[in-house]
Order: C-alpha cells, then structure tokens, then sequence
C-alpha cells in the first residue's frame, strides 16, 4: 500500500512551521507546529490520505495517485467543508479550528493544541482497564461533542482510541474529523474502498451502499469504550455479522456479562447498546444515550412500525442535516433526559422491501444473535446472510412463516432481509411467489443448479475457514506446507476473490510475521530471522508500512554494525602499529642505552653519578629486555672491576676501602663466589690490624707512663662498631636503591635482611617479588612475606615510624593482603609525608592528582610532589614535569 512521507521539521505552511509529526490518520498527517505571528504551539492537520495521493519528490506538494484525482479532488472538497464547519463551532467537547487554508496542492487546518495525549497511548501506558469514573468522564463530553458535530451535519466515520485526545485540563475532544469516504465511478465500479478501523467500525462502513448516519460514529464510540473495560479491542464487526447471520453466537462478549462485578448496568447497557451489530438496533443520536445513560437498559419492547420511506421519496421529519436519515425515530421524539422506559425503541430498516414477504411451509427459525446460550447454527443454508469487507453484502430471502399470533419484527430478521411491521391478523394471505423465485417450475433448472452451487461453494467456504482459524491458533501460518493458514486462506480467495475474512486472515498473518521480524531483532537480535521473516510477510502481499520501517531499521543497524566493525579494524590497525612503532622504539632505546653504558664504562663512570653511569645503563637496558645479553655481561663486567679494586684496596691494607667495594659488589653480583674468598681475606687483615693497633697502643702507653704496675697492665679494649650499624647501613641502601630503580642492588643487600626476618627489607623483598622488580613475579610468596612483616610493621606504625606508615599506606592503596581504603592510605601517607618521607609526599601527591581518596586537588598534589621532590626523588620530579610545573 502506498504510504506517503510526512513533512520535514521546518517546513513552512504560510506562518506556520512544522516541529513534529504526531499522528497518521485515514485522511493524512497531524503536526506539532508552530505560530510564528502569535508565538504559540498549535496542531495542524494536513488533508493526505494514502488511498488517493503521495508525496511529490520534492518532500512537500501533494499528488494524486494515477487516475485517482477526481476522488482526491471530492474528498478535499469534503475536507474542506469539514473544516469550516469545525472553525464555526465553538464548543468545548469539539476540537477547536480557528483557521484554515490552502497550499502545496492540498488542505490544511490549524487547532489549537493543548497538553495531553491520546486515549490510544494512554490505554498503553495504562496495561488495564480504565474503571467506571474514568469512562463516564470520557463517555459522557464525547457524546455530547457527537451531538454537537452531528448537529452540524458532520460525521466523524473514524473513531478509535488514536483519534480520542485526552486533555491535561479540559473534557477530551474528538480529533481525525475529515477520513475519505467510499467513492463510486460513473460506471458504478467502486474504485476506492471505504477505509475502516478493525473492531470499531460498524458494519456499514465495509458495505459498498452501506447507509452511514450518527448511528455509524455511535457503535465506533460504543467499540471504543469498550476497549476500555475489556482491555482489548471488540471482534470486528462484519465478523459478528457474519456468524449472526450463519445462526451462530454473536462471537461478542457483551459488556453487561464482561464488566458486571465492575461497572453499573447503566453504563454497560449504553455501551451494549451503542455496539448493536445491526444500524437498526442502535440508538439514533447521542441525544438518545445521554438521557438513560445512568440508568439499566429496560428488556426489549415491541418495536412499532417506523416512518420509514423508500430511496427518492419525501423527506423523513427526522433526519440528520445534510441528508442522513435518523434510524427508528418516532415522529414525536422523547426528551434528552426522558426515563429509560420513554427511551427510543430500536430504529426500522431504512430501506424497505418492495413487499412484505411471507413463505408457507417453512419452520420459524431462531435468528436472535443475543448472548443467551452458547448456540452454534447448523450450517450455512439458504437464509444465511454472507458478509464480506469492502464489497456489497448479499441477501437472500428467508422462509419464515409467523403463526396465527405471531408477528415478525425487524429484530428477528437476519441482516439484509427487508419486512414490514404488520399484524399477521390483519394482513392479506401471501402472494403467490413469482414464476422467477419458485423452483422446481419449468426452465428454471438453471437458477437451482446455481442455487446448488453457490451452497456448496458457501459450505465449502466455511470449512476451509474453520481449518484455517485452527491453523492460526496452532501457529501454523505459512508451513508445513499445503497445510497452513495461508494456504487455507488463498484456497478461499480462488473460491471467492472478495471474501472478507481470508482477505483479513491473510493481512493477520503478514502482521503476525511481522510482530514476530519485530521480536527476534529487539529482543533477540537475530537480524538473519527477522529478514527471513519480512521477506515471508513480503511474498504474501505488499510490504506493509511496518514492515518496511523494520527492514529500514535493520538496514540501519547492519550499516552501523558494519561501520562499528570497520573502525573496529582501523582501530586494531592503529593499535598495532602503535605497538609496532612502540617494539622500534624499545628497541631503539635499548641500543641507546648501551652505547651509554659502553662510554660511561669507558670512562669510569660504573655506578656514579646517579643516573649517568654505566650499571644504571644496563639495569635501564635489562628492564626493557630482561634477557638482553650485553646488558648482562655488561653488569658482571662492572661487578669484576669493583672486585678487583676490593682486592687491590685489601692488598694495599685499605680495609674500609675494601669493605665498601665488596658490598657494592656484592649487591652487583651476589652470587659470586670471589666475594666470599675476599671477604675473608678482608676479616683476617682486619685481624692482624687490629692486634697490631693493640700492639701499638701498649708500646705508646708504655712510654707515656713508665711504671711497671702501668706497663703490667692491660691494654683496655678498642671501641667497636655496633654490631647493628653495618645492618642499619645495607638497610638505607638497599631501600634508597630500590626507590632509585636499582632492583638488582636493592634485592642483593635487603634479602639477606629479610632472610634474618628484618621487616622493613622483608616488606621491600615482598613487593619485589609482587611486582616483578628486579626477580621473577611471584604474587603468593609476596602475600605470605607481607603478612609474616606485617604484625611488625603496624607496631612500628603505633610507634610513629614513617617507613611502616608509607609501606601500611601503600598495602591499603594497591588492596594487597588488606582490603583496599583509600582513605586510611591517604590518613597514613599524610602521617609520614609530614615526617619528611619523600616516597610518602610522592604517592599523597599521587591521590590528591587522581582524586582517590580525597577530593581532586591539583594545588595540594603539587605542594607534595615539591617537597618530595626538593629531597631528590626523582618520580617526583617527573610528576611535576606531567602537571607542566617547572
């Protein structure tokens, strides 16, 4: 079906720019625009209905679709003239038309707009029935706008939920007025069929001469109040129909059984009432509900006979404006308010027969379609009433014989069949049936033979629709094959072209697959499916308008998946090349690296100055490249010459010269056996040094005080270093080599500690091995070293050390061994950092610069990265460098 576009946000209508579509209705499109003189929101609806017209190429003029401009053309009149009357009706229960115009090849007419939203997406939103209060306070503005359109010779011909705005403040108000009509040629083809809503509209609107009055927007009204309490829409109109005249239970719940535990009787009878499937039983005016609105429905009353007068005749007194005949209005009409019992009874056929009609021979049969017991019909026969959407309906006469005191009212005839209320007392006897109608008469083997035919056809009809309702509830729409719902419908349309409820049943089973397109790609993101599905919906008949705004959707999605895999590549591709570029650069700084180290050891620069010498070369070196080769033999060279100056310094009796070479060494190469060979060729030199000091010191006393007592006595032992100032010593080494990056130096002085069970060096040792600096990774047997130096180091804590504050803080801060707290690491980097504990004034400039635990502060971050780095540390430094402060 041909769907139009809307207009683009921005367009122009005269001073009116459009801001938003709101709604498609039968006739075109409704906007959110706005006045540019007045400065206000205001809707505009735009006469475009996609049955006679598209939209031209350019986005903005209307075009008649081929050979349809004559019908656009009546049915822009007709808009046309609905939208003066609207602008001349100033009534709160009637939407508000202050202007309208002309333009782009079509109409427009502006409204006032007013917060709110519709009945449909408020029943949305909702997920249940509305209760009574909520409905009458619909019911009864809505009425009353009907009896005031009506009155003006205006027909709605298209209420549902979606055409029902619910004001924030104020009564709600029918919108949508100005749906096209039904449009017959001179040559009496129907070219356009009447547009419907399925469940809300009456049965006449799917007939091609179907006879269109208040009585038609009545049941549309009725329907649509009956979504409200029953939470769905009602079954379809010409389906109810359909089964009534098969002598089959109306398929309608009727609202007085649905909702009596809910609602009043009254309410319920007025809206059974309105949804009368026939015209004839239906109030005739909005009037006629208003009045016993409150009140129950009274039990059906003899129906008199109505002023009724055949097509061409006089005038019925009792007629809508503009020509509508007002079904079953008594001359004398009762007053708005009148009691239920003066209510109008049900409204007379329209269109009398030629005749009354009566058939002796025949058994009355029970044609009532009220809910009084489930009762099925006993199949199609010749008195059954055939209903199809959209194409004329079929009548055929009824064999019916009243008794002696029987009367037959119009309630009791099917739909379709014409009688006249008369006293069969009264009446004359029969007529003879025409030679024409009577079988069995000469020549007229023809017509039954016919007759046979269209009853075989008809329950053949029945029966392929029973299998393919069975079909569709099973879920068996277009497999396995040959026996499905679509196969069962198309078997149907071969049969009958036109018939209704394949034609429906087969636009079902397009909306079922698209439902189901609609699932598997929101909810399931199976895009395959979901195409799979719409083509299957596709190959039925045209795309729907849904189908083809789902497929734009998954077109879109597949373009955004491929863009998203596209910059998903170029971004791989950026990342490797990052890499790439990121190994050159390694690489490049490693040769780097060793050419510094290659001169620094040429000219004697092995460790010092910090930074600038050749084992900080090497170390840098063997951190990019752990198994660099040069980077080691380079180090062991620098461990041989140290070595050997500690050799010579011993030879040459420069012990503390000695003592100092060996320890560096050592920290260089601890596995090196010549250092155990020379520290013991240091201890026995320290030996016979100290004896010859002894020695010495006896010969000087001895000349100072010659006496013999003096000279017998002796000499009183030299001071010695503390035992643990030696240890103390490895210890500040070692943490100040670790900070500097030496972890090769720093593990070989503190591990020998942490072998002894110091905790500082323990603690040091076991964030070595945590991380990776200087050994192997190994995280289990850093957690277990942590918490055997762990007791130790919250003592030292409670006693103010600043080391075990800043190593505690940084366990809190990493989450190691302890749960992680920012806060408690920052309160104990505070407590050290304002020690004077750089690596504590570091990581608090760290916190403050990440925001973690404490607020963000910039200021405070630099404070503390400038005392740390005042002492030298040199991360420090660099923190200050990536905050751009010089």
């Amino acid at each position: 079906m041909n769907q139009p576009k809307s207009l683009q946000s921005g367009t122009r209508i005269d001073h009116y720019e459009i801001t938003e579509t709101l709604w498609t209705t039968n006739s075109g499109f409704t906007y959110l625009a706005r006045d540019l003189d007045r400065e206000r929101d205001v809707l505009v609806q735009e006469y475009l209905p996609a049955m006679l017209a598209a939209r031209h190429w350019s986005g903005i003029h209307a075009m008649p679709l081929d050979g349809l401009a004559e019908e656009f053309d009546q049915g822009l009149t007709r808009f046309l003239r609905e939208a003066r009357i609207l602008a001349q009706i100033n009534d709160p229960y009637v939407c508000r038309v202050y202007e309208y115009t002309e333009a782009n090849a079509t109409a427009y007419l502006v409204m006032d707009h007013e917060p709110g939203q519709t009945l449909k997406d408020h029943l949305a939103e909702r997920g249940a029935p509305l209760d009574e209060g909520e409905i009458r306070k619909m019911l009864v503005p809505l009425l009353k706008g009907l009896k005031v359109a009506h009155a003006a010779e205006l027909l709605h011909r298209d209420i549902h939920p979606a055409n029902i705005y619910l004001r924030d403040v104020g009564p709600p108000v029918l919108i949508g007025f100005g749906s096209p009509v039904f449009t017959v040629r001179e040559d009496g083809d129907p070219h356009i069929e009447k547009l419907v809503a399925p469940g809300y509209s009456p049965v006449e609107q799917y007939q091609s001469d179907g006879e269109l009055g208040p009585w038609s927007d009545l049941y549309a009204l009725g329907a649509t109040m009956y979504r409200c309490l029953a939470g769905v829409a009602p079954v379809d109109a010409a389906h109810r129909v359909t089964d009534i005249a098969q002598d089959k239970e109306d398929p309608l719940v009727p609202a007085t059984e649905l909702g009596v535990s809910d609602y009043s009787s009254g309410l319920l009878g007025a809206i059974d009432w309105m949804m009368e499937p026939m015209a004839s039983d239906r109030p005739a005016s909005a009037s006629a509900v208003l009045g016993p609105l409150t009140t129950e429905r009274p039990a059906a009353q003899p129906k008199p006979p109505a002023d009724r007068h055949a097509p061409g005749g006089g005038r019925n007194p009792n007629t809508v404006p503009g020509g509508h005949t007002e079904p079953g209005r008594s001359p004398v009409q009762p007053a708005e308010n009148a009691p239920a019992q003066d209510r109008p009874t049900a409204p007379a056929r329209r269109a009398p027969p030629p005749a009354p009609l009566s058939v002796p021979k025949a058994a009355p049969a029970d044609r009532s379609h009220r809910r009084s017991g489930r009762r099925i019909g006993t199949g199609l026969g010749w008195p059954a009433l055939l209903v199809a959407a959209g194409v004329s309906m079929l009548a055929f006469f009824v064999f019916y014989e009243p008794g002696p005191t029987q009367s037959v009212s119009v309630s009791d005839v099917p739909p379709g069949m014409e009688v006249s209320a008369v006293d069969p007392d009264e009446a004359d006897p029969p007529p003879e049936l025409p030679d024409q109608v009577n079988f069995g008469r000469e020549k007229d083997d023809e017509r039954a033979e016919e007759y046979r035919d269209l009853e075989q056809r008809t329950g053949e009809i029945e029966r392929m629709l029973a299998a393919a309702r069975l079909n569709m509830d099973a879920g068996r729409l277009i497999s396995p094959a040959g026996d499905n719902a679509l196969a069962n419908y198309r078997a149907i349309l071969a049969l009958e072209p036109e018939q209704t409820d394949a034609r429906l049943g087969i636009g079902e089973i397009q909306t079922e697959l698209v439902n189901a397109a609609e699932t598997a790609f929101e909810d399931n993101e199976d895009v395959d499916g979901a195409l799979r599905l719409l083509d299957q919906a596709g190959e039925i008949r045209e795309e729907s308008s849904r189908g083809q705004a789902l497929r734009r959707d998954i077109e879109r999605h597949l373009a955004e998946k491929e863009r998203q895999e596209r910059l998903a590549r170029l971004a791989e591709e950026h990342r490797e090349e990052a890499r790439r570029q990121a190994e050159q650069a390694r690489l490049e700084e490693i040769r780097e690296l060793l050419e510094q180290a290659e001169a620094a050891l040429n000219t004697g620069r092995l460790t010092q100055p910090p930074g600038d010498n050749a084992l900080a070369f090497y170390q840098r070196a063997l951190r990019l490249a752990p198994d660099q080769p040069e980077a080691r033999q380079g180090i062991e060279q620098i461990g041989e010459r140290f070595l050997a100056r500690a050799s010579d310094a011993i030879a040459a009796n420069d012990l503390d010269r000695a003592d100092g070479l060996l320890s560096t060494a050592a920290a260089i190469l601890p596995s090196d056996e010549t250092i155990a060979r020379l520290r013991e060729r240091l201890d026995a030199r320290r030996v016979v040094a100290e004896q010859r000091e002894r020695v010495e010191r006896r010969r000087l006393a001895a000349l100072e005080t010659p006496n013999e007592a003096t000279d017998a006595a002796p000499a009183a032992p030299a001071a010695v270093e503390s035992p643990d100032a030696g240890e103390t010593r490895r210890l500040e080494d070692g943490v100040a080599a670790y900070y500097a990056g030496d972890y090769d130096i720093a593990y070989r002085l503190l591990n020998p500690l942490a072998e002894n069970g110091q905790p500082r060096a323990r603690f040091r040792v076991a964030m070595m091995y945590y991380h990776g600096r200087g050994v192997n990774q190994d995280v289990n047997l850093a957690e277990t070293f942590i918490r055997e130096a762990l007791p130790a180091i919250r003592e030292r804590v409670e006693q103010g050390a600043a080391w075990a504050q800043a190593d505690l803080a940084s366990l809190y801060a990493d989450g190691i061994v302890v749960a992680e707290n920012d806060k408690e690491a920052v309160r104990l980097y505070t407590l050290a950092a304002e020690q004077g504990y750089a690596g504590a004034q570091t990581n608090l400039g760290v916190m403050y610069a990440n925001g973690e635990g404490v607020f963000r502060n910039r200021d405070n971050a630099i404070q503390w990265f400038r005392r740390a780095a005042e002492q030298g540390d040199r991360i420090a430094q660099k923190n200050l460098q990536a905050l751009g402060v010089e």
